[in-house]
């Protein structure tokens, strides 16, 4: 429920045409993403998203706290779509 967290969840929501109620925790999150039913050629990439996203928000979150430096969310977005479609065409 972090606001940059609901950007990211929104963009990859809306990149996949899904509809989805943000649970409380991280564990019920990950569970109803994972057994969301999903077309098989995205099945690959839908399973990467959270730990992905995770990822990138403790990154930008450490960024932030230690270093004082902040991403705007435009290129935060762009880079985080354009590095985990490079790990999935990487792991196909």
């Amino acid at each position: 429920h972090y606001p940059i967290a609901t950007h990211f969840w929104n963009m990859f929501l809306a990149h996949f045409g899904i509809s989805w109620s943000m649970p409380f925790n991280i564990r019920d999150a990950y569970t109803s993403w994972s057994s969301m039913e999903v077309r098989k050629s995205i099945r690959k990439i839908w399973i990467m998203i959270p730990a992905w996203f995770f990822w990138v928000i403790w990154n930008e979150r450490n960024m932030k706290y230690f270093d004082g430096v902040s991403t705007p969310i435009c290129k935060l977005k762009a880079s985080c779509l354009v590095n985990l479609f490079s790990w999935a065409n990487f792991s196909l």
